[in-house]
């Protein structure tokens, strides 16, 4: 947990509301729980229209401004709630008046930002961080993930096993309520109080990631039915070919890329560090690029390109492509 976040949670456990906040980052999950949190205790029920506003996308700084001047009906605070502005992204600040519209909010407002991106160097970031808090929502790691869907199992009357909780973190995308939508499925489906790694496999879905990692595992063991199988159950999913071959041609430049770092002999950390990367998808690239060399990763990646041109150019259909540089990299 970042020490704003941890500072975010400790003042609404206390009932601290500051003037403005920016939730910034990847993991809706945790921007619209604290958003929610805020929303509670500032509107009281049945003042939401009132008392609330919301803005999605592009608004006007005029606008925004209007909003937050304008007093609250029956109550100490309004909310004013502004998500995917992008105006914290450098390119938008063309001047100092956002930074300044911030400075000087008015005390009966709320005022709360929820982005994907922030750009920690503009004035308008340093503002929230000088009169508020900027926090940023980034994926959870895989150990605190398994803790919170081991915690969510118990709030709904079963026992998650922890084997069974990082089985179900190791297999998604790593987004939290892709998870809780898998843990409901999973509870729902229990027969049992007691959830283990038998029964997740059971109800749950893999990520296209993490069969992504399957797949490129049965390459490297030169396992051309698994590789077979893998391909033909995304593809009974309904995932799009060229997709498929994106994501694996996705993967074996990542592969390259800590494949380089492994032949320099840089520590694991560092090399997550170097090539930006989350920690599980990370550490599971770590292991896979120490079982493969450099010469048949660069192989693979030919090999990818030479069958997105083939069905491109509609010499072969896309499924066909697919099938063959299975086989052919299998074969290394």
């Amino acid at each position: 947990m970042s020490m704003n976040l941890q500072v975010l949670k400790n003042e609404l456990e206390k009932g601290i509301i500051r003037k403005v906040y920016l939730f910034y980052g990847e993991e809706e999950y945790l921007k619209d729980k604290y958003a929610k949190q805020i929303e509670t205790a500032i509107v009281e029920p049945g003042l939401s229209m009132m008392n609330k506003t919301v803005f999605q996308g592009n608004v006007s700084l005029q606008l925004l401004s209007e909003c937050c001047e304008t007093l609250p009906m029956m109550a100490g605070k309004r909310l004013v709630i502004v998500k995917n502005s992008n105006m914290f992204k450098s390119s938008k600040e063309v001047t100092g008046e956002f930074a300044d519209f911030i400075k000087q909010l008015p005390e009966h407002v709320c005022l709360l930002f929820l982005e994907i991106e922030a750009d920690k160097r503009i004035k308008a970031f340093n503002a929230v961080k000088e009169h508020g808090l900027p926090v940023e929502m980034q994926l959870q790691k895989p150990a605190d993930l398994a803790k919170w869907l081991i915690a969510a199992a118990k709030h709904q009357g079963k026992k998650l096993e922890e084997s069974a909780a990082f089985w179900m973190v190791e297999n998604s995308s790593g987004y939290m309520y892709e998870l809780e939508n898998e843990l409901n499925k999973v509870v729902l489906s229990a027969d049992s109080s007691t959830i283990t790694v038998q029964d997740v496999q059971r109800v749950c879905i893999k990520s296209v990631k993490a069969k992504i990692f399957d797949l490129t595992d049965a390459i490297a063991e030169k396992d051309i039915s698994s590789a077979l199988k893998i391909y033909y159950d995304m593809v009974a999913l309904k995932e799009p070919i060229p997709k498929i071959l994106y994501m694996i041609a996705r993967h074996f430049r990542l592969l390259l890329e800590m494949r380089t770092y492994v032949d320099r002999n840089i520590p694991r950390q560092q090399a997550l560090e170097m090539s930006g990367m989350k920690s599980f998808p990370g550490n599971k690239l770590y292991d896979q690029a120490k079982k493969i060399e450099k010469d048949k990763i660069v192989y693979a990646l030919k090999q990818c390109v030479n069958s997105e041109e083939a069905f491109k150019s509609g010499v072969i259909k896309d499924e066909t492509a697919v099938e063959i540089l299975m086989v052919s990299l299998c074969s290394l």
